[in-house]
């Protein structure tokens, strides 16, 4: 008898929440100096595990992005069922 198949957890919420926007000014002083959000909490269904712990377990896309945003997860921590995704740098903008 093969062992059961065990389901990755799903993602139930983050915070910011789903198709959030960053408002707030988009850079301080000049434009290299870019604001964004920082990092990004995801709340899964079940405990993290191994497959939740590491910066490539991640991909990232932007809204509208036909492909992935390339090295911008710097870090995850994980605690629980929470990840806390931090970003080495501001997501770019889809324009």
């Amino acid at each position: 008898m093969d062992p059961p198949c065990l389901e990755p957890p799903l993602i139930v919420s983050s915070d910011p929440p789903h198709c959030s926007i960053d408002a707030r000014v988009p850079f301080v002083g000049t434009p290299t100096n870019r604001k964004g959000f920082t990092s990004i909490a995801l709340l899964f269904s079940d405990s993290c595990g191994s497959t939740e712990d590491d910066p490539s377990d991640y991909t990232l896309y932007t809204l509208y992005g036909l492909a992935a945003v390339q090295q911008v997860i710097a870090s995850v921590e994980t605690h629980s069922n929470m990840a806390i995704v931090t970003f080495a740098r501001p997501i770019p903008t889809c324009h």
